[in-house]
């Protein structure tokens, strides 16, 4: 790629990457329904017309800041081998750091039902279905390894993400309860329920 060009796509995916942040703050704030693309231009000083430029919908930019969120997930909880429990406590303790400590993470949070509405879940289902694929296949490696108790794969893993996606609405840093104390009841919790033993280890 020439020099010129080298330059013109990196510009380009720095002021993306800035709108995907102004984004993300404007969805914390507002929330997915009373957020416009107007305001999102304005924090970063673009038009609408300007932000066509990028991305095309509201439901673009959500998609995109959940495409960021669960890839920073996977990240970090792919570092960890060994048994399923093991990789359960990796993905977990992730997913609850990612989505309690950044402004993207709150979003996730705070749109699932926009994320799971009939009407515009197509623009996200991909993303969501890589997501949960991961934890599917977490536990099916330890059902098969007979570390968890044989049970319905996908209804467990739609209601542990229906409590690990509401963390950001409730919990607060200032708390009594720490974030590392948080993941561990939140994995005992799903580990009481998925171990074949008398609960969580």
């Amino acid at each position: 790629m020439a020099p010129d060009n080298c330059r013109q796509s990196r510009r380009h995916e720095l002021r993306r990457e800035m709108i995907l942040k102004a984004a993300a703050e404007e969805f914390a704030l507002q929330g997915f329904a009373n957020a416009t693309l107007e305001r999102i231009g304005e924090r970063i000083g673009l038009s609408k017309a300007s932000l066509y430029y990028y991305v095309s919908s509201k439901e673009q930019l959500l998609a995109l800041i959940l495409e960021q969120v669960t890839s920073r997930i996977a990240k970090q909880a792919a570092l960890t081998e060994g048994s399923a429990e093991s990789k359960l406590r990796a993905f977990v303790k992730a997913h609850v750091t990612v989505v309690a400590t950044s402004v993207e993470g709150q979003v996730l949070g705070e749109n699932v039902n926009v994320l799971l509405d009939r009407s515009t879940h197509e623009q996200f289902a991909d993303v969501r279905e890589r997501h949960e694929r991961r934890l599917i296949q977490i536990l099916q490696e330890g059902i098969e390894a007979g570390e968890f108790r044989s049970l319905p794969v996908r209804p467990a893993v739609k209601l542990m993400f229906g409590g690990l996606n509401s963390i950001p609405i409730w919990y607060r840093p200032e708390g009594t309860l720490s974030l590392d104390a948080l993941t561990q009841e939140v994995v005992d919790w799903m580990l009481g329920g998925l171990t074949i033993g008398d609960g969580p280890r």
